[in-house]
């Protein structure tokens, strides 16, 4: 039997937020969206399957960025064509990107990884798969947002 876990007004996310996710495995992209039908979660979630993807959503206009604050972005490092890093390394050379809040979410458990991450300002490295608390975390961080922009640190 499966437990369904009810989320309270509470403890709801901003219900304007969007969720970019970055991810190349259907398979996480669909427990991504089983969580937050589990959660009772009713908002935007815009995929990209690579850093390539990513960046024409969020900048086919190189002086407009189309997706609307408040989102949160949930990154995968290992994709094809781009990966995680080098998204990275292009949003925190624009002003307009560089504030994105952004969770690195990897099956990489290397600690090189790990440290190459933490020369950006994101917001948490977790390894998969993600739970439903960290999910509720990760979303719940939007009430608590500062400009924190994501350019490489040192």
């Amino acid at each position: 039997m499966t437990q369904q876990t009810q989320t309270t007004a509470g403890d709801m996310p901003n219900p304007n937020l969007k969720l970019l996710l970055v991810e190349d495995n259907d398979l996480d992209v669909f427990m991504v969206q089983r969580l937050m039908r589990r959660l009772n979660l009713d908002f935007p979630i815009i995929h990209a399957k690579n850093g390539e993807e990513a960046l024409a959503i969020l900048r086919p206009d190189p002086n407009a960025c189309t997706l609307v604050p408040p989102f949160v972005m949930i990154l995968d490092i290992n994709m094809p064509r781009m990966n995680g890093f080098e998204l990275l390394d292009e949003l925190g050379d624009d002003p307009m990107l560089a504030q994105i809040p952004i969770y690195i979410v990897s099956t990489s458990t290397r600690q090189k990884d790990k440290d190459k991450a933490m020369t950006y300002s994101i917001r948490g490295y977790v390894v998969k798969p993600v739970t439903q608390t960290v999910l509720l975390e990760i979303l719940d961080s939007t009430d608590e947002m500062t400009d924190t922009p994501i350019s490489r640190q040192g």
